[in-house]
């Protein structure tokens, strides 16, 4: 209230792919929510996607929603398009009236359900598979097409099986670049894709450059971000899953390397959600592992003094994913500070069924209440 009553119009704030927020950020945005409730000045858009990403899988956002709907926000369902509109997007698109696009319309909205985003994605592959192009012969210059080639064409049916295969196109070197950003998420920060770049052997922010130019990426402040989360799935999916996890961890071995040589805190966080996210399978050396549940300690401890009690459980419990066989003998010490402050942070975030289970392998297997 006291950022915006110096200002004569409203703000408005979008939040958007909402369904990525974790348990921190919803807390975050339920007591702004909370603290605006019938304020003039500031209008909260959150938008998330329930068809991929169901909500009910996500029970912290379930509850979210239903928490917080009721008295703060009203629920608007986006549906696609129907038949009508997608005539009329296709139509507002080519410049032509809705009658001249009827069939091809017709053969988008079949194949796409009128998804906007996959209609738009297939009209450019049509322009590149030269079934859609503009004509400049006679005096009505218009958007023509090949309707029968169109319907032999073997289209992809969904979206990300299209840019999938519009991706296998690109040059060897810019999906290379793509799918290491893939990995980091879906977006990079310009500093870390510097750092990578030594490891990857090429200048991973020369790619993702190019990358923008093909409408894969766009750049925000300093980071490099996907254009949307279909065209980040598909690069993603364009690697099997032993190849994600294999780079997973090289990657944020070698970042948390550099992280700790230069103290960047920052990068630290980045290098070691990396790792978890290979996850323990993609680790054969003991040692290696070792190191890694020492680095959840680490970073853990970091979030706790951030206040981010939900992050430091999660790199605690991962800590104690990459413990080794026999760890309470071999690895007693550290096996006692995981569990431990896995435990506290669990108390933290008032998860009391954690508390119990990491409670009782402390009493099970602590040699002292001390230690």
């Amino acid at each position: 209230q006291t950022l915006t009553s110096h200002f004569a119009e409203s703000i408005t704030i979008l939040l958007d792919d909402f369904q990525w927020a974790d348990e921190a950020s919803l807390l975050l945005t339920s007591s702004i929510l909370h603290d605006i409730v019938g304020s003039k000045y500031v209008f909260f858009v959150i938008c998330c996607r329930d068809d991929d990403i169901k909500v009910e899988k996500n029970s912290h956002l379930a509850q979210w929603i239903a928490a917080v709907s009721e008295s703060h926000l009203k629920k608007i369902v986006l549906c696609n398009l129907n038949a009508n509109l997608c005539r009329k997007f296709v139509s507002d698109t080519l410049c032509l009236s809705p009658r001249l696009v009827c069939l091809l319309s017709s053969v988008l909205f079949s194949k796409t359900l009128g998804n906007p985003f996959f209609v738009r994605k297939m009209l450019e592959s049509l322009k590149e598979e030269g079934c859609l192009h503009f004509s400049l012969k006679g005096t009505r210059r218009r958007w023509v097409w090949d309707l029968d080639k169109i319907l032999d064409l073997d289209i992809a049916d969904n979206v990300v099986a299209l840019l999938t295969r519009k991706l296998d196109k690109l040059p060897s070197d810019m999906q290379q670049g793509l799918q290491a950003a893939a990995c980091l998420g879906s977006s990079v920060d310009n500093s870390v894709a510097e750092v990578l770049s030594s490891q990857l052997g090429f200048n991973l922010c020369t790619i993702l450059q190019q990358a923008m130019q093909k409408g894969y990426m766009d750049q925000v402040g300093s980071k490099f971000r996907f254009v949307h989360d279909k065209v980040h799935q598909a690069v993603y999916e364009m690697m099997p899953e032993k190849q994600r996890r294999e780079r997973h961890i090289a990657f944020g071995l070698f970042l948390s390397s550099q992280a700790l040589n230069n103290g960047n805190d920052d990068m630290l966080f980045i290098a070691v959600s990396q790792i978890n996210r290979g996850g323990p399978g993609a680790v054969s050396n003991p040692l290696q592992k070792t190191m890694i549940a020492s680095l959840n300690m680490n970073v853990g401890t970091k979030a706790v003094s951030l206040s981010d009690f939900a992050s430091a459980l999660d790199y605690f419990k991962h800590g104690i994913l990459f413990l080794n066989q026999n760890h309470w003998e071999n690895q007693y010490a550290l096996s006692n500070e995981l569990y431990g402050a896995a435990a506290e942070a669990a108390c933290e975030i008032n998860d009391p069924q954690l508390v119990m289970t990491f409670s009782d392998q402390l009493l099970s297997n602590s040699k002292s209440l001390e230690a």
